[in-house]
């Protein structure tokens, strides 16, 4: 008897989060077959499940010239993590096959407090190189296309509206996003969402790149400015649900490439939020 009453309860509450019975039905079905993923959660639960994040180690840079080191390897790996998180280019693909890429991650993680996913999510990306370009450059399109616009479950969400509970894209946190995005004095272009994860990545990216360049020019209250606006966005909404979608990206990648993309956001997200505990930003 007490199952069945919670079964009733289970149906009504997803009868209450979509208008449209067709929705509700759908998602009865879809959100039991496909409840591994964090986003499809969010789709059928008014519960906002926290982040996975565990308690690790990290050094804070004890003088300018550490901050600036530090900036620049974040500018660079927030840029990975857009690169790879937006769909495959072949200019990009070429720095994956012909090794560039990793040796830019090496050369960072040698020289940067890295943890155990960072590693293992370059030494998988590593393994890509030397591959023929044209069937990697079609599987990683492929795949891409698989991972997060199709239409058929089970997928990833790249938005971070949907992981935030709002069952829509271009809701109220795409808004917050595109407000960070203006007051840095930048927008998004073409017809993507400000709140896609590629986005959100490169805003970052730009906004540690920004924070170097003043610290070298000595520039302390600019640099404290993006400083400020980067660890604030960090911790309003990139950190809110990056790792959420790095697992359920993990969780469906068939290549080295996304694993390795899907393990060094990860651990990424994992040093971000230690260092901003560590900071009392969170």
């Amino acid at each position: 008897m007490k199952d069945t009453e919670e079964k009733k309860i289970e149906i009504t509450e997803i009868d209450r989060l979509f208008v449209d019975d067709k929705d509700a039905k759908f998602w009865k079905t879809e959100g039991a077959k496909h409840d591994n993923l964090y986003w499809v959660r969010a789709m059928v639960s008014r519960k906002r499940e926290p982040a996975p994040f565990e308690d690790e180690d990290v050094l804070l840079p004890k003088d300018t010239e550490g901050m600036i080191k530090d900036y620049k390897a974040r500018t660079a790996l927030y840029r990975s993590l857009s690169n790879g998180y937006n769909e495959p280019t072949e200019e990009f693909t070429k720095t994956i096959i012909d090794g560039s890429l990793c040796s830019q991650l090496t050369g960072i993680l040698n020289d940067f407090k890295s943890n155990k996913r960072m590693e293992e999510g370059k030494d998988a990306i590593c393994s890509m190189k030397d591959r023929k370009f044209a069937s990697t450059f079609d599987g990683l399109k492929k795949e891409y296309c698989r991972n997060i616009y199709d239409t058929n479950l089970p997928f990833v969400s790249p938005y971070e509206s949907i992981y935030r509970g709002e069952r829509q894209v271009m809701g109220m946190r795409s808004s917050e996003v595109n407000e960070c995005y203006k007051k840095a004095g930048l927008g998004v272009d073409g017809v993507e969402m400000p709140d896609h994860i590629s986005h959100e990545c490169e805003f970052v990216s730009v906004l540690s790149e920004r924070t170097a360049k003043f610290l070298e020019e000595g520039n302390i209250e600019e640099s404290k400015k993006y400083e400020t606006l980067c660890d604030e966005f960090l911790r309003d909404h990139l950190l809110q649900w990056g790792a959420k979608f790095c697992e359920d990206l993990l969780e469906l990648s068939k290549s080295d490439f996304y694993k390795g993309m899907a393990l060094l956001g990860r651990g990424i997200f994992n040093m971000e939020y230690n260092r901003l505990k560590l900071m009392e930003v969170l």
